[in-house]
């Protein structure tokens, strides 16, 4: 029987959004205005994203797409995509600031050692005995035929809080060793039981947390791309009797990669791809390029209106910071040189 880990019960802020109406964007920029900690829960069958605040800032993600499990940029990738679905609900519960390291945990641990059927003695042993093993982790306990589960968090060898949840759903967390924890006690060697000894990794992810922030910027400005070429397309398709405006621009991305350098990010059927590769600056500089390169095709196709007022007309649904990003000046350049005409 597989022994899972509890999060952090948490205290529930929002609960039941709906993802069709609720842009991620605004919601984490609130979260962050508030200095939010705990963690932002995404579901839909058979799928959870995870996106996991410290004081304000996203530290990590996770998702898991039926067995799979993914984190940090692919993760925020996948989830920002979903997003943009039906039928998915949003809700975010805060936790202490000193319990976010033990989020982590419910998807990055390491078993160390099981036992099963352990008495109340047995079971004080066992924790006694972490301490030399496990620096930051858990010992989860199972009840019975999934009766109830429990986990004891573990930090420098301590138990400094104690999760519940029984058969019906109702969780219970509790800090230090107080009621709860001599419930659990009192229930082993009265009911079977599997336990586990879990190490977490949690304190290498905070070192090796990415700047998600500037991929929520990333994933913004592809959104205001696709906008854009779609306005673009409208006016310049076809560009001759045997290519369309979408093989145009698939063709003149691919002829921009190439002298440019940066090939992670490809365009196809309306879509790019490998966004999980670059960054948002090296996609704003190959971005500029292929605008550059198609202003003159369109100039030539239409007369009833300006280049410029199509990027206006698709930046007024986007984020003004999109166009005064330092990480985007080659952009910014070519916009107001455009704007001086």
């Amino acid at each position: 029987m597989k022994v899972k880990t509890l999060l952090p019960a948490g205290r529930p802020l929002h609960g039941m959004l709906a993802t069709h109406y609720t842009q991620l964007r605004s919601l984490i920029y609130d979260l962050k205005e508030t200095r939010f900690s705990g963690y932002l829960k995404l579901e839909f069958w058979e799928y959870e994203g995870y996106l996991i605040f410290d004081t304000g800032n996203i530290v990590q993600i996770y998702e898991r797409d039926h067995d799979k499990l993914n984190s940090g940029r692919r993760a925020l990738l996948n989830i920002e995509k979903r997003f943009q679905d039906k039928d998915g609900t949003i809700s975010t519960y805060s936790v202490d600031s000193e319990f976010v390291l033990f989020i982590f945990g419910k998807f990055e641990n390491k078993i160390i050692r099981e036992s099963e059927n352990l008495d109340r003695n047995q079971l004080q042993d066992f924790i006694e005995e972490a301490k030399s093993d496990v620096e930051l982790g858990f010992i989860d306990v199972v009840f019975g035929e999934d009766r109830m589960w429990a986990s004891f968090y573990l930090l420098n060898g301590q138990v400094v809080a104690v999760a519940t949840k029984n058969s019906e759903g109702r969780e219970r967390f509790e800090k230090g060793r107080g009621e709860l924890y001599q419930k659990i006690l009192q229930m082993a060697g009265t009911i079977k039981n599997i336990v586990s000894l879990k190490s977490c990794s949690a304190l290498k992810s905070y070192e090796e947390n990415q700047n998600f922030n500037q991929i929520l910027d990333l994933l913004e400005l592809t959104r205001f791309a696709l906008v854009l070429i779609k306005r673009l397309g409208a006016f310049i398709d076809p560009v001759s009797p045997d290519i369309t405006a979408e093989q145009y621009f698939s063709d003149v991305w691919q002829q921009c990669s190439n002298e440019t350098g940066i090939k992670a990010v490809s365009y196809k059927n309306g879509q790019f791809y490998g966004l999980e590769k670059t960054t948002l600056s090296d996609f704003g500089y190959l971005f500029s390029k292929v605008l550059k390169k198609i202003k003159p095709t369109f100039d030539q196709a239409t007369t009833g209106s300006s280049y410029l007022e199509q990027i206006l007309k698709s930046y007024t649904f986007y984020n003004e910071s999109l166009l005064t990003n330092s990480d985007l000046l080659d952009y910014i350049m070519y916009f107001r040189q455009i704007k001086k005409k």
